[in-house]
């Protein structure tokens, strides 16, 4: 059997969980709104970290030893859902000013905490980990060979960094960036909420 079937087919149904709208996507738009190209571009590059590490465990079986051991599978989620909240929290009560945006989440200037930024948004969500995990073993055989895996996961990793480096790009054009230097405070506070819905919903749902 060709490689290509499985790995196109990944790449595929990645592609299409990749435009529901999460918050990975929202961390990245909100950052190139709300401060610039580049520091959304390093978010992104964060957030394409966190699918690295979620869908190599998956890919070669650790996901499925991690569902099943409960108390890392519920410590996952709360710490998860923790962040969330405190990131939520931290944008709802920042104050306005020109460097705010950038300050609720303690990553103004530095490239490498607006990418620690991306990775822990990533990370915070296991429920990542078990979708590549259903994913991989619905379209990988089970005897599928070690490159074949290694390939499944650089596909999800070029996706995912494509996506949100496109994102970055996208919400950073001068369009957008006047929508969100008019929205503001109002922006800020509806990320926030965002954040902490995901958060309330994760701490009290499965994984």
């Amino acid at each position: 059997m060709s490689i290509w079937a499985p790995l196109l087919t990944i790449a595929g149904v990645h592609a299409l969980a990749l435009a529901i709208p999460g918050p990975n996507v929202i961390a990245v738009s909100h950052t190139a709104l709300s401060q610039s190209r580049r520091a959304a571009s390093a978010v992104a590059i964060g957030v394409a970290a966190g699918a690295l590490i979620w869908s190599s465990l998956a890919a070669f079986g650790l996901a499925a030893a991690l569902a099943h051991a409960s108390g890392i599978a519920t410590g996952l989620r709360i710490a998860g859902a923790a962040y969330l909240v405190v990131l939520g929290v931290r944008h709802i009560r920042a104050r306005p000013g020109p460097e705010t945006s950038a300050d609720a989440l303690g990553g103004r200037g530095s490239t490498p905490r607006l990418f620690a930024r991306g990775l822990a948004v990533n990370l915070t969500n296991p429920k990542s980990m078990l979708f590549f995990a259903s994913v991989f073993a619905a379209l990988l055989p089970p005897d599928a060979p070690l490159a074949l895996r290694a390939g499944a996961v650089a596909v999800v990793v070029v996706d995912a960094t494509l996506w949100h480096l496109l994102l970055a790009f996208t919400f950073s054009t001068r369009p957008f960036a006047r929508v969100g230097a008019a929205a503001g405070g109002r922006m800020r506070k509806v990320v926030g909420g965002v954040f902490v819905l995901f958060g309330i919903r994760l701490a009290f749902g499965r994984i």
